[in-house]
């Protein structure tokens, strides 16, 4: 081989280790302690209340609850950035994601992100799925006032089926079912194990109404739309027993 086409051929395999390793998701988020939410209790009762959580990262960012949602397609390199003004030490966990012990957001250990500084999440999205991330830092603590989101992966193609070669639908609507104990909340020094968590602020964060508007209305091939609900659930033992019942609710109607 000539010098020149020896030169070459380094030169395309440094330029496809470049590309591989250049992201095709990227996200940019902050940590924050200083939300605050309005909530209405069963009895009708309002609470208005200190929330922690993820927003973008811009100018005056703000908490979002849940926190923004991450987007990929299976295949995807993903990487998220978080920036920390906060005072204490966060980190994001993503929860059921295949990711190296690196990324995984155990704090001490890998991404323990400390008041001004940042840190880049970064893993592969192998398989198509609805997913959650949290801070995993004192997680009864960081977890319960409000520091989760949700991830989406969907197929290779990002075509609307729910994993390659699987069913197919319409339209697509994200819920998400949570719950918070406001005297956690409202004094941080209440706030003890998962045991003695008591919710008492149960909701979903929703597209319900337009899911159900949805639901039976011709689509532009002459046949009923077919919606699907991307379910995830962020809860204690007592919120998961309520699971059942509200899945098939918002699984209305469903397919096969």
């Amino acid at each position: 081989m000539s010098r020149s086409k020896y030169i070459f051929a380094l030169a395309v395999i440094f330029a496809s280790l470049i590309l591989k390793a250049q992201p095709n998701r990227e996200y940019s988020l902050v940590s924050l302690m200083n939300g605050q939410g309005t909530f209405e209790s069963d009895s009708g009762s309002l609470f208005d209340l200190p929330l922690w959580g993820y927003g973008f990262n811009k100018i005056n960012p703000t908490v979002d609850l849940p926190g923004p949602t991450i987007y990929a397609n299976q295949g995807d390199s993903v990487h998220i950035s978080m920036f920390n003004p906060s005072m204490e030490g966060h980190t994001i966990h993503l929860h059921g994601l295949d990711v190296d012990e690196a990324n995984d957001g155990v704090p001490h250990f890998t991404g323990f992100i400390q008041e001004g500084e940042s840190f880049t999440y970064k893993f592969k999205a192998t398989h198509a799925g609805n997913f959650l991330y949290h801070c995993h830092v004192t997680t009864t603590m960081h977890l319960t006032l409000g520091m989760y989101g949700m991830v989406i992966v969907y197929p290779t193609d990002s075509s609307k089926s729910i994993y390659d070669g699987g069913p197919f639908y319409d339209r697509q609507y994200e819920f998400l079912l949570s719950e918070m104990d406001a005297r956690w909340n409202s004094d941080y020094t209440s706030i003890g194990t998962f045991l003695s968590f008591d919710p008492d602020l149960f909701f979903l964060i929703t597209d319900l109404a337009m899911y159900l508007a949805a639901a039976g209305l011709p689509s532009a091939f002459g046949r009923a739309v077919i919606p699907v609900s991307r379910l995830h659930s962020v809860g204690a033992p007592t919120l998961n027993q309520l699971h059942p019942s509200v899945a098939q609710v918002s699984n209305i109607p469903s397919f096969t």
